[in-house]
């Protein structure tokens, strides 16, 4: 397998930030199911922490395509907005961490994703310029920041995000349903 030729925006880049939930993992339902307002970020913590540990599956097509993107000397991190002293264990789990060059959580950057400091600091961490480094993301707000940032994006289909699909489309890149796309 390789990268798909006909993503020419591909072409020449070094390093890949992925964000987690919904784009590597299928977590977005949960996190949507809580009663923001009713419940505390740390109660929601403890919650997910056990669902991360046991039941959150990697999106599909995921390992595969890390795994080429490895064997093409691709540097790939994961920029998320969840402390990744809660993902961690998740991203161990599912076999993400061999791909993995580091985890950097909005909490080590002191900024949300609508701030572009938390893909900066991940390109800056991967050794690499921002037109050297592709962004993917399947929220509408972190794409247009990245998207304002400089950085190549990708857009990644997910359930929890597919009343933002039109306007995704229009700040990404490009827009997948999935990763074997970006593959031959």
């Amino acid at each position: 397998m390789r990268l798909n030729k006909s993503k020419e925006y591909l072409k020449g880049k070094k390093g890949f930030i992925f964000d987690l939930d919904g784009t590597l993992v299928d977590s977005m339902m949960h996190w949507r199911s809580f009663k923001w307002g009713e419940v505390g970020l740390e109660e929601v913590y403890d919650v997910m922490r056990g669902l991360y540990k046991e039941h959150i599956p990697v999106k599909r097509d995921s390992l595969d395509m890390l795994q080429v993107f490895s064997e093409l000397g691709i540097k790939c991190c994961i920029a998320t907005a969840t402390r990744s002293s809660v993902c961690s264990p998740c991203v161990d789990r599912v076999g993400l961490s061999p791909y993995i060059e580091f985890i950097i959580c909005n909490d080590d950057v002191g900024k949300s994703k609508q701030h572009p400091d938390i893909y900066l600091e991940a390109a800056n961490n991967l050794g690499l310029e921002v037109s050297e480094t592709v962004v993917f993301e399947d929220q509408l707000y972190a794409a247009t920041t990245a998207k304002n940032a400089g950085f190549t994006v990708v857009a990644i289909h997910d359930e929890q995000s597919a009343k933002d699909e039109a306007a995704l489309r229009a700040v990404a890149d490009d827009y997948i349903t999935n990763y074997s796309e970006l593959l031959e």
